[in-house]
């Protein structure tokens, strides 16, 4: 997956000297994503709260953690791309 993401961030460098205006939207879209992801986080950790299986409860809470972990790597992704665009622009 990784090896998949470098090749697309490869290519949406080499899109700046073409497009610059594309890599903006590419990047305001990916913060959109990141959002979403995080509200999914939030929205799923309401709910789990409210189950009484303590089980159930502590195998979700990982997944919601995991969940936050990459919404974090992707703000921090989308923080490099960002500041790539705007020295090569």
């Amino acid at each position: 997956m990784r090896e998949i993401m470098g090749l697309y961030l490869n290519l949406q460098v080499s899109k700046l000297v073409t497009e610059p205006s594309k890599s903006q939207e590419l990047i305001n879209s990916i913060r959109l994503s990141q959002n979403g992801i995080e509200d999914m986080h939030i929205l799923g950790l309401k709910s789990l709260y409210e189950r009484t299986d303590l089980m159930e409860v502590v195998r979700y809470q990982e997944v919601y953690s995991t969940l936050l972990m990459a919404s974090m790597s992707l703000d921090e992704t989308v923080d490099v791309y960002h500041r790539i665009c705007v020295r090569l622009v």
